[in-house]
């Protein structure tokens, strides 16, 4: 069926003001996640664990390009340990900080640190676990975890970590010329981005001046979706050279073949558990409406980013679909 709107997550509101969620409800949540703020059961891994970790995955691109709903229905695998936001404390460490200047010693001490991190934490740059994100404040989100997990933030068996602070790592990385070294340094670092609907990024990007991460200097909506058009390019381009390296998935294909290729790429096995939480969880309702001149702009980008430097034509195909929903 043709799309006639935008899209935002139901379960990310784009606000991040008031939910939908009753009082009693929201009351029982709050108490549920209360000690997730502490400290951690098992803060550390064991070498023979850290050995057997398959994955160290990082989300790259814009914000507000569904990352926190996709690390949140990541969490949901029995296998997978989220460590969201964090960048500053992370990149300011020399200890921790193995993309700034890789060595075995620096990556175990992240992997170390992201288990404690994500068992505790808050909102916001610092960071911490993803279950005290706002996509937890919603029913579906938050029952589905604690009906797996009861309470517990540390995975028994950690295979994959998944680091969620997209624009700022990105940047990080491409600013200092760091994205070779770490391939090169580590098999298994890997990196993924979601593709929303570019238009509505750009929009959400706007409303909640996340923008200024993608621009060096303030700018127009129309500034903006180019920005966002050009960092999907950028990590597509990135993916047809590595793509066992590099992960991207359009908010309109998500289904389970997509799960069962994203697990792959982690390393994991696909449980059909985790399959159905995850399309359970996964719920896009409308939202924005585009005015002409945005559409005309986007296809204008769509030639320029697309079109004109990737090779694969699917692609390009793929992202024009937004226009004719």
């Amino acid at each position: 069926m043709p799309w006639t709107t935008a899209s935002v997550c139901n379960v990310c509101n784009d606000d991040h003001g008031e939910y939908a969620m009753a009082p009693s409800l929201k009351s029982q949540v709050m108490t549920f996640f209360k000690g997730l703020r502490g400290g951690s059961d098992h803060p550390l891994l064991s070498d023979a664990q850290l050995a057997s970790l398959e994955s160290v995955c990082i989300f790259m691109g814009p914000y507000r390009n569904l990352t926190t709903l996709t690390s949140a229905l990541l969490n949901l695998h029995p296998h997978c340990q989220v460590l969201n936001h964090a960048a500053p404390r992370v990149l300011d460490d020399d200890a921790i900080n193995f993309l700034g200047h890789y060595s075995d010693d620096r990556f175990s001490k992240f992997c170390h640190f992201a288990i404690e991190a994500s068992q505790g934490g808050k909102r916001g740059d610092h960071g911490g676990s993803i279950t005290l994100s706002h996509a937890f404040d919603h029913e579906v989100m938050s029952s589905t975890y604690e009906e797996r997990y009861s309470g517990q933030l540390r995975k028994q068996e950690v295979r994959s970590i998944i680091w969620k602070d997209s624009q700022r790592i990105t940047n990080y990385l491409r600013d200092n010329q760091l994205l070779d070294p770490i391939l090169k340094s580590n098999g298994r670092v890997r990196f993924l981005m979601p593709i929303r609907n570019p238009m509505d990024c750009a929009i959400s990007n706007s409303n909640s001046r996340k923008s200024e991460h993608l621009l060096s200097r303030g700018g127009s909506l129309h500034d903006v979706l180019e920005a966002v058009c050009r960092e999907i390019s950028w990590f597509q381009q990135q993916k047809q050279q590595q793509p066992d390296r590099f992960f991207s998935f359009f908010e309109n294909q998500f289904d389970e073949a997509l799960l069962g290729d994203f697990a792959a790429f982690l390393g994991l096995e696909a449980t059909p558990q985790w399959v159905e939480d995850a399309q359970r969880v996964f719920q896009i309702k409308p939202s924005y409406d585009h005015d002409a001149g945005l559409v005309a702009r986007y296809e204008q980008l769509i030639d320029e980013y697309f079109v004109d430097t990737l090779v694969d034509q699917a692609f390009a195909d793929d992202m024009a679909r937004f226009i004719a929903r």
